[in-house]
């Protein structure tokens, strides 16, 4: 009985841990003696790429808050969010209550692999749609 009760607020507020997430990624990877910063130009050159293929697909680019930069990320859209990861730059994309990425987003990952392949090299640039945790 206990058990039900602590699910309780979650099953009325519509979503319990089960819930399925889809996660895609876009993955920029960098060489392993480069220090990566946000100011950095490549990213700064990434970040132009990514905001374009968003904006292009009706995603819009939201300010972060100072909690979500301590958190990580550097930029934001709605449905993804952009963070730099070791030597990486990430984009991730999860749409909660979905077992399987939108059109959207799909198209959305396969347009920045294009473009930021033609920026950075093909072998940099790596996408992983309906990635498994």
């Amino acid at each position: 009985m206990k058990s039900v009760l602590c699910a309780l607020p979650f099953l009325m507020a519509g979503c319990y841990p089960g819930d399925p997430v889809a996660v895609s990624v876009v993955v920029l990877d960098f060489p392993a003696s480069q220090h990566l910063s946000a100011t950095d130009p490549d990213i700064q050159q990434a970040l132009r790429i990514i905001d374009e293929a968003s904006v292009t697909n009706g995603f819009t680019k939201r300010p972060l808050a100072p909690e979500d930069q301590a958190q990580g990320p550097i930029a934001s859209y709605g449905l993804h969010h952009v963070e730099i990861d070791g030597h990486s730059l990430i984009v991730y994309f999860n749409e909660f209550g979905r077992s399987r990425s939108s059109p959207i987003v799909r198209q959305t990952c396969f347009l920045m692999q294009e473009k930021l392949s033609k920026q950075f090299g093909v072998q940099r640039v790596t996408v992983e749609i309906d990635r498994r945790k």
